[in-house]
């Protein structure tokens, strides 16, 4: 988990120096790394169903990967740390754009969404139906 967390660090740095680089300010890019973070955790995490290892015989095809983090058990030290992630980032982002309030109803959005997901109260719930597949 470990080597995870360090790719992962630094590939949010290397966004990060990018849209320093294209020219956004510091806010700014923070806001555009937010939102980037965002939406691709949630598709790993919440919407991508199924294990990447073919020798499961299928068993967690209608789980999510936030779901079989941990077996399935909420408030484990790993889940715990991934809801901190985003939240640092609103932290973070929200401070260095100066609350401008189009940045920050945005970023709040993301943030909500993400941690919302995370809840143990939505642990294989399919809201109307998303993303409830075949099974």
């Amino acid at each position: 988990m470990l080597e995870v967390f360090w790719a992962s660090l630094m590939c949010l740095l290397a966004l990060q120096v990018f849209f320093l680089l294209v020219g956004l300010s510091i806010g700014g890019s923070l806001t555009a790394t937010h939102v980037v973070h965002g939406v691709l955790t949630f598709y790993i995490f919440h919407w991508h169903k199924g294990s990447p290892i073919s020798f499961d015989q299928g068993e967690y095809d209608a789980l999510t990967w936030w779901e079989q983090i941990d077996a399935g058990h909420q408030f484990t030290s790993n889940k715990k740390f991934l809801t901190a992630v985003p939240v640092a980032l609103f932290v973070i982002t929200t401070r260095w754009s100066h609350e401008v309030p189009s940045i920050l109803l945005l970023n709040t959005v993301i943030v909500a969404v993400l941690v919302i997901a995370k809840t143990p109260a939505l642990h294989e719930v399919r809201i109307f139906g998303i993303n409830k597949g075949i099974n």
